[in-house]
C-alpha cells in the first residue's frame, strides 16, 4: 500500500538506512513486485502530466493538494478524515489511497460534488445527480495501481509505458484520456 501511494509522489523511491534490511520490491515477494511494477507503470504513464504541472506552477506552489484547494465550498473538505486520507494530483486527478491495515481489499473514498471515473478501468464512481458530495466503498486491490480517479470535465495526456525502464524511455505519443460531463463517460 505505502508503495502504491509512493508512486504518485513527485519524488518517489524507497529507501532506508545501510544497516537495515534491503527494502527493493524484487527482495520482498512476488505480491509486492507486481503490485509495485503496476503501480510505477501508471507512475510513468502521467509523468508528464506531473511535468506540465509543474511548469504551470513555475516551481511555486504544489502538485499535491488538499481538496479544500479545490473544492473550497465544500466544508466536509476540512475534516481531518478528508485531510489526512486524500489528495489531488493538480486539478484533475483524485487519489484515495487505502491506509488500511492488513491485506483490505476496499476502503471509504471522498467524492466531492461531480462526476468522477475510476482510472484503472474508467468506470464512473459518482454521478453529479447526487447533489452532496460522498463517502463511496471502492475496491483498493493490491497487485494494482492506486485509486486514482479524473475529474469529470477534464482531460489528462498519458504515454504507452510497455518497455519503459525509465523516463528517457518515454516518447512523445500520447493518448488522451477525456473524461466528460454530463454522465458521458471517458474516452481514450
Amino acid at each position: 500500500k505505502w508503495y502504491q501511494m509512493g508512486s504518485l509522489f513527485p519524488f518517489s523511491r524507497s529507501h532506508c538506512h545501510i544497516d537495515y534490511h534491503r527494502k527493493e520490491p524484487f527482495k520482498m515477494g512476488t505480491l509486492l513486485l507486481e503490485t509495485t511494477k503496476k503501480s510505477l507503470k501508471f507512475r510513468y504513464s502521467i509523468l508528464k502530466y506531473y511535468y506540465s504541472l509543474f511548469m504551470l506552477t513555475k516551481g511555486t506552489g504544489t502538485l499535491f493538494r488538499p481538496l479544500f484547494f479545490e473544492f473550497s465550498n465544500d466544508l466536509d473538505t476540512l475534516t481531518d478524515s478528508v485531510i489526512d486520507n486524500f489528495f489531488m494530483i493538480g486539478d484533475a486527478l483524485l487519489a484515495i489511497p487505502d491506509f488500511n491495515e492488513g491485506y483490505s481489499e476496499e476502503t471509504n473514498g471522498y467524492f466531492p460534488q461531480g462526476n468522477w471515473f475510476d482510472l484503472r478501468n474508467y468506470s464512473q464512481v459518482k454521478n453529479e445527480d447526487s447533489v452532496n458530495p460522498q463517502y463511496v466503498k471502492i475496491k483498493t486491490n493490491l497487485r494494482e495501481m492506486p485509486a486514482v480517479y479524473l475529474r469529470a470535465g477534464k482531460t489528462i495526456f498519458m504515454n504507452n509505458v510497455e518497455g519503459v525502464m525509465n523516463s528517457y524511455d518515454l516518447n512523445s505519443e500520447y493518448k488522451l484520456v477525456i473524461a466528460l460531463q454530463n454522465n458521458k463517460g471517458v474516452y481514450d
